[in-house]
């Protein structure tokens, strides 16, 4: 098993660029292999920016540690890995699979509220016309959420209207289209600095089905409280349907809880650039590493 990874000093500060540079320095220390790429090959061809990374006698998995490359780039680095003997844990259908919306969303239908997409302006005042006001919008890979509630919930037409043509123009975010959901109403006792509800929500990670670990998605602990053994098990038996459904290796499955008390499946992810949240990067790769070697 080996890792390919985004990470370098000259990441822009955030978030995603800490959890990057922490998920790979943990797997080096564990003893990993590392290959280091750039983020984007705008100046270097992909051969180039892979020529230090060599061919294999046997077959190996790779895992990829950065930000959510577009479709097309996904699929030009699992075919230069592919050059070398070494295969993406995700296939590039399955990396579609795992993090656009409206390809998962046939599968856990059943599981998450209900979600309409559209490729037009026009379409998203039907789609919110259906599911009635107000709506939650997003794209396709990505909403506006750390930009706050208003950025994703339109209560009325013109605020719809405002939210679907940034999203439009925001391509790594739409693809091209957006997808308009009825609002979950989750529990929750704070809200961001932008004032976006830090609903009960918890990111699980699984591989080949199997849970490798989850935690609270937002900052700190729950402070609700922390999940029973009950609550527990719905979550995991949960993120292991809808795992099983969307059928992709590596995948990270969000679960939320909503004002009524049930649970409630948000949204899916490719695991290889999802945030990490709580997870100890360390129980991360032992467990994934255990789990390869089994399978």
């Amino acid at each position: 098993m080996i890792i390919i990874s985004e990470s370098s000093p000259q990441l822009s500060p955030s978030a995603s660029a800490n959890d990057i540079r922490k998920v790979t320095q943990t797997a080096e220390l564990i003893g990993i292999q590392i290959y280091y790429i750039p983020q984007s090959f705008d100046n270097i061809s992909i051969e180039d920016a892979f020529s230090h990374i060599s061919e294999r006698v046997k077959e190996e998995i790779a895992f990829w540690i950065g930000y959510v490359p577009d479709p097309e780039h996904y699929r030009n680095v699992y075919q230069e890995l592919l050059k070398k003997n070494i295969r993406l844990i995700n296939s590039p259908e399955e990396f579609q699979r795992a993090e656009e919306f409206d390809r998962y969303y046939p599968y856990i239908e059943h599981m998450t509220c209900k979600s309409l997409v559209a490729t037009s302006v026009s379409e998203a005042k039907i789609a919110a016309q259906q599911l009635g006001y107000p709506v939650f919008i997003k794209g396709t890979i990505q909403s506006f959420k750390k930009w706050g509630w208003k950025s994703c919930v339109a209560y009325e037409e013109s605020a719809l209207e405002n939210i679907v043509s940034n999203l439009y123009k925001s391509a790594s975010r739409s693809l091209g289209k957006v997808i308009i959901r009825e609002v979950m109403q989750l529990r929750h006792a704070e809200k961001t600095s932008t004032d976006f509800p830090k609903g009960r929500e918890y990111r699980v990670f699984l591989l080949n089905n199997q849970v490798i670990d989850y935690s609270y998605y937002w900052d700190n602990d729950d402070p609700l409280r922390a999940v029973s053994k009950a609550e527990e098990t719905i979550i995991l038996d949960m993120a292991k349907q809808a795992s099983l459904r969307i059928h992709v290796p590596y995948i990270a499955i969000d679960i939320g809880q909503k004002e009524s008390g049930e649970w409630i499946l948000i949204e899916a992810g490719d695991a290889q650039f999802s945030g990490i949240c709580a997870i100890s990067p360390v129980k991360l790769w032992q467990r994934i590493l255990q789990l390869e070697t089994v399978n």
